[in-house]
């Protein structure tokens, strides 16, 4: 798994200076559904590379979240949980 340090240089990018050619496109990424949440997250952060910062089709997105909110790992673990 990415550590937090990692995770802070990941979300800090500035997306006016990032090679798009760097940067995957989240619409090919399949994960296996009949994987464990944490497995699931390993596999996705494994593909995307930054979970920051991506590709859907030509639009370059860049997430953000509150300090105070919750942790990535969290938003994601819940996510492919929700995908049962």
């Amino acid at each position: 798994m990415i550590g937090s340090t990692t995770l802070k240089s990941l979300a800090s990018a500035d997306i006016t200076s990032i090679d798009r050619a760097q940067l995957a496109d989240i619409r090919e990424i399949k994960i296996d559904e009949e994987l464990p949440a944490d497995e699931k997250i390993a596999r996705f952060i494994g593909e995307v590379k930054n979970p920051y910062c991506f590709l859907v089709g030509n639009v370059l997105v860049k997430i953000r979240f509150k300090p105070q909110g919750r942790d990535l790992k969290n938003i994601l673990s819940d996510y492919f949980i929700g995908l049962k």
